[in-house]
């Protein structure tokens, strides 16, 4: 009978103990580890700009462009222009000076970065030169370049090449990849207000849109918040064409003209900006071979002075020019019209006349290119005309 009891008793607080845990307070719920703010408690905040339109302040942003296009030096001329606080072009107003960086690896630091630096005007003291080796790659090397940036004070960080700079591991047509890259890259500037450019070269093949023709990952555009282009001017290979493929902190702003000017103290070119330009980014890059034809093919319809307008499209129209293409090319050499009764006239700016004995028997375009062949390769349609010594 006492076994029984025991048996009875320890089956009964069995049977109680659990009714008891049916009736304990519920366990809490798991909470999300998700970080969040509201959107009231968040204050709105500008974009601040070094050059509006093209350079904004706390930014990740890119220059785009085939090689000899000048993309250092105009990067350098950035560089240089915010080291002193002086007015960009077609601005008014100076700005305070402020630290800059450049993290080259491609060029020589002695024999071309200093001395386009010191051709742009840079105040020196200002430029920082990140020397590159294994702790200068990204994003193994993010935090120690986020302390460079705070500890120097660093507003402007120039990058040339991107592909120099990646991890090893890293592939640069991976999305993915680059994104791990781009991600700390873009939380730097914003954290640091400063802002960081990298160089990035285009695609062999022609490609219709601008937006498509930079090379590696569409990640790497797709992370900047603004992407900028230079090719070479169609009708002057010492010029060139800025501009804006992407904006996302403010409207596209028209393209620029800038040319190439040897300094006979450094040896080096400078970029000197000459005025607005109304061909775009996609423009240019869809129609580069095209435009360049449309542009010779103007100026020798030109040459001579004044032609009937009507009689200059028909002509375009049988050499296969088209009338987009026609008109582009009328923007690039800033060719006149006048109007005389109902029909227009164009011709040349007075610089752009080109006399004497070198056109004689030009009487029209066939004959001038006859005088004149065209000296661009039809692959790389590119020319070298750089003066021997002078680096760009």
């Amino acid at each position: 009978m006492r076994e029984l009891k025991l048996l009875a008793d320890d089956a009964w607080e069995r049977r109680s103990a659990s009714a008891l845990e049916k009736f304990e307070a519920p366990r809490p719920a798991p909470k999300s580890r998700i970080e969040f703010t509201l959107a009231a408690d968040i204050v709105p905040r500008r974009f601040d700009w070094f050059w509006p339109g093209y350079i904004p302040r706390g930014t990740l942003g890119a220059i785009e462009g085939d090689p000899t296009t000048a993309k250092t030096a105009a990067m350098i001329f950035v560089a240089a222009t915010i080291s002193t606080g002086d007015p960009f072009p077609f601005c008014q107003s100076r700005r305070e000076s402020e630290n800059v960086a450049v993290l080259s690896v491609e060029d020589s630091i002695d024999r071309a970065i200093v001395p386009r630096l010191n051709a742009a005007g840079a105040d020196m003291k200002r430029v920082y030169i990140i020397n590159p080796n294994e702790n200068t790659t990204f994003p193994s090397a993010a935090i120690d370049l986020e302390l460079f940036i705070v500890e120097n004070q660093i507003k402007f960080l120039f990058v040339d090449t991107l592909t120099a700079v990646i991890d090893s591991h890293l592939d640069y047509f991976k999305d993915t990849d680059m994104r791990r890259i781009t991600s700390p890259l873009s939380r730097i500037a914003e954290r640091t207000d400063c802002a960081i450019f990298f160089v990035r070269h285009l695609t062999k093949s022609a490609k219709a849109s601008a937006m498509y023709a930079g090379g590696g990952s569409i990640g790497l555009i797709g992370a900047t918040r603004i992407t900028l282009r230079l090719d070479k001017h169609p009708d002057d290979e010492t010029r060139r064409i800025l501009s804006v493929v992407k904006s996302n902190v403010g409207p596209t702003p028209k393209s620029l003209e800038l040319r190439l000017v040897p300094d006979p103290m450094t040896g080096v070119f400078k970029v000197e900006f000459m005025g607005e330009c109304g061909s775009t980014a996609d423009d240019l890059c869809a129609g580069g071979a095209a435009l360049k034809t449309a542009v010779q093919f103007l100026r020798a319809e030109l040459a001579g002075g004044e032609v009937l307008a009507s009689s200059i499209e028909a002509s375009a129209k049988d050499e296969g020019i088209a009338k987009r293409t026609l008109a582009e090319a009328k923007k690039m050499l800033r060719v006149k019209s006048r109007k005389q009764g109902k029909s227009w006239y164009w011709s040349l700016p007075d610089s752009r006349m080109q006399t004497g004995q070198e056109n004689e028997g030009c009487k029209d375009a066939t004959s001038y290119r006859r005088l004149h062949p065209c000296t661009l390769d039809e692959n790389t349609l590119e020319i070298e005309v750089f003066e021997e010594g002078l680096r760009v």
